[in-house]
Formats: structure tokens, C-alpha cells, sequence
């Protein structure tokens, strides 16, 4: 945003285009839409976790749409008139200011961290594509991964522990500290980490597709996982 806000500045309208090229690809589809579809189709409707998907979502289209204006004058029309309607919102995207930097979201220490954890899911995702190679698992979803970090990332891959199943896009994560791990993956850009995966324990759910051992465990429900059970009941299904 910050940087878009600046190229228009200085008339660098390729910079804009290139700046929204790059994050609608990189980060949104390749990454962050692609971690959200669990949640957004799995989990119940008017669960935190997919409203608070659902509220970032809207920030993001927002912003990208009031961005994209002056340049793609036709097509950020066309999205703000599909977007919800509120008071805060002009009836056309051409009356609404450009966005400006929150620095309620600026968090220096959070952006460091995330940092990490997408080196972390490269590598994993070079492991998992192994894995599918040799024909031990088919989708990632398949795979159990174990992680052995050295002390020094130990702590920055905690406060994000819950998160790592859906960040990796497979069924189970184990952190060991500093073990090399018998058949695993060595990473080649970050020092003493390695990965190893296995096929994931339990039978595949067929709503959300993980392996978990509560499949079945259900008497009414007998071919999904406990946390979709409890889906199904808060949506009333």
C-alpha cells in the first residue's frame, strides 16, 4: 500500500501494476487464500475463525479495489458495486479516498516472525512434493510432518504451533528440538533443520480431507473427523 501510495506519486503507474501483480499472485493465491479455504469452508458459520477470515478478506478487497482505481478505472467499478454495501462506503469506488498504512497493523516483530514460517513452508513444501514423488502419500494433505529446529527457532514456531497444520496444508505437525531425524528432508537454506514425512495416522474425512483418528468415531456421523462433527451441529446440519 505504502509503496503503491508512493509510485503514484512520482506518476510510476508500471510500479502500481507490478506492486498488485505480484501480491494477487504471490502472496493471495499461491499462499494466503489457499491456507484460508479451510476454515472458510469447513468451519461453522459464525465461528471466529471464519468470521475473522471473512473481515480480512473484506479489508483486503477494499483496499485492492480503491489501489487499482485510477489505473483500472472500469474494473475497480465493477468491484465496488459486488461489494456490501455500508455507510462508510461512497457509491462509487472514484469518490472514495486511497487507502493509507494503519499502523495498528504495522508489527514489526509479527512480520520477522512471519517471515520464518514462510522459509519454514518452502521447505516443507519441497519435503511434502518429495514424499509425493516416491509415492508415499498422493495429496499433501496425506502427510504428518515432524519438524526438528534448533533451539535458536524454537520459540518462534510456538506461538504459532495450532497453526502450522493449516499454514503446511497437511494433516499433523511434530516439533522435535535439534534431532536429525532419521529419513528426513535437510533443508539446504536453513541451518539444522529437518523434515521427515510420513503418511498421517487415521482415516481421510470427506469434508475437510484430514486424516484424523476420530473418523468414525461418531455413530451419526461416521465418515468425518470430530472437529467437522461439531461443525455440522453449531451450523444445526
Amino acid at each position: 500500500m505504502k509503496r503503491s501510495r508512493a509510485a503514484y506519486e512520482t506518476y510510476e503507474f508500471h510500479s502500481v501494476y507490478h506492486g498488485l501483480y505480484n501480491y494477487c499472485v504471490l502472496d493471495l493465491s499461491a499462499f494466503y487464500l489457499d491456507v484460508l479455504k479451510d476454515r472458510l469452508y469447513t468451519s461453522p458459520p459464525g465461528s471466529r475463525a471464519r468470521r475473522s477470515a471473512q473481515s480480512a478478506l473484506n479489508i483486503i478487497v477494499d483496499t485492492l479495489t480503491r489501489i487499482q482505481a485510477p489505473i483500472l478505472v472500469f474494473t475497480a467499478e465493477d468491484v465496488w458495486a459486488h461489494m456490501p454495501k455500508t455507510n462508510a462506503r461512497p457509491a462509487s469506488v472514484h469518490l472514495a479516498a486511497l487507502p493509507e498504512v494503519k499502523k495498528s497493523f504495522v508489527d514489526a516483530n509479527l512480520a520477522e516472525r512471519w517471515k520464518y514460517l514462510l522459509a519454514l513452508r518452502a521447505d516443507v513444501s519441497k519435503a511434502v512434493e518429495e514424499a509425493r514423488g516416491q509415492k508415499m502419500i498422493g495429496h499433501s494433505l496425506d502427510a504428518a510432518v515432524t519438524l526438528s529446529l534448533p533451539k535458536v527457532f524454537l520459540e518462534t514456531v510456538k506461538a504459532t504451533v495450532e497453526e502450522l497444520r493449516t499454514i503446511f496444508i497437511v494433516s499433523e505437525v511434530t516439533i522435535v528440538s535439534g534431532e536429525q531425524l532419521d529419513g528426513a528432508y535437510q533443508s539446504t537454506s536453513m541451518p539444522d533443520l529437518w523434515i521427515r514425512i510420513d503418511r498421517a495416522a487415521g482415516e481421510k474425512c470427506e469434508r475437510c480431507w484430514i486424516h484424523d483418528l476420530s473418523v468414525g468415531a461418531d455413530e451419526m456421523h461416521k465418515t468425518i473427523c470430530s472437529r467437522c462433527v461439531e461443525a455440522l451441529k453449531a451450523a444445526k446440519i
